[in-house]
């Protein structure tokens, strides 16, 4: 890594520091980019040339980058939903983490924005939706290929649709439900999973 790298990493760790403390005390709205750019000694466009728009920023300083997520996890050889369906909720799990985390009234603005039709907003969601369905997709597409040739009619597509609807859907409840704690939402997205991927759930699981 030349020097002039080296030096651009080193300021997006910073900027990512100062981001993180700047929403976690103040809130989405509030926080302003400038004054995070101040906090690093740049100048707000240069801030934007490390993260386009403040929602990529947001996204950047409560999530680990794509880089930083456990390896897929494994899941039992040949047709087994409820194994296919542990690892994708692990998989969920990886990639919504940072964020159910944070405290929910962050989590609320944030999405309210979103759902605002907010363009900037949106575009900072559906790359952070891409990217979980991007993970789920490839988990899918590998359990098809190991399946006996009779099973691979399986659409690995239609399943990862279903898997991001329904985080889509559970975490939506999560936020708005105070006594609902993230490990209820995961283990009842799992059985969801299961549910979709086999068509029961054996009572007691």
């Amino acid at each position: 890594m030349s020097l002039r790298e080296k030096k651009k990493e080193e300021t997006k760790t910073r900027l990512l520091a100062a981001a993180r403390s700047a929403f976690a005390e103040r809130g989405y709205a509030a926080a302003k980019t400038s004054d995070v750019a101040k906090a690093v000694g740049i100048a707000e466009g240069t801030l934007f040339n490390y993260f386009p728009t403040k929602a990529e920023l947001f996204l950047a300083a409560m999530l680990p980058p794509p880089s930083e997520l456990p390896e897929t996890p494994a899941s039992p050889p040949g047709q087994d939903p409820a194994g296919w369906a542990a690892a994708a909720a692990a998989i969920v799990d990886a990639n919504l983490r940072g964020l159910a985390e944070m405290e929910k009234p962050l989590q609320r603005e944030f999405m309210s924005l979103f759902y605002g039709g907010r363009p900037k907003e949106i575009a900072g969601l559906t790359a952070f939706d891409r990217r979980l369905a991007d993970r789920i997709g490839a988990f899918f597409a590998k359990r098809k290929e190991a399946l006996p040739a009779e099973l691979r009619t399986f659409d690995a597509a239609l399943a990862t649709e279903c898997v991001c609807g329904l985080t889509l859907a559970a975490y939506s409840v999560f936020l708005m439900d105070d006594a609902r704690s993230y490990p209820e939402m995961l283990n009842e997205l799992r059985r969801q999973f299961e549910f979709v991927l086999s068509g029961h759930v054996p009572d007691g699981r």
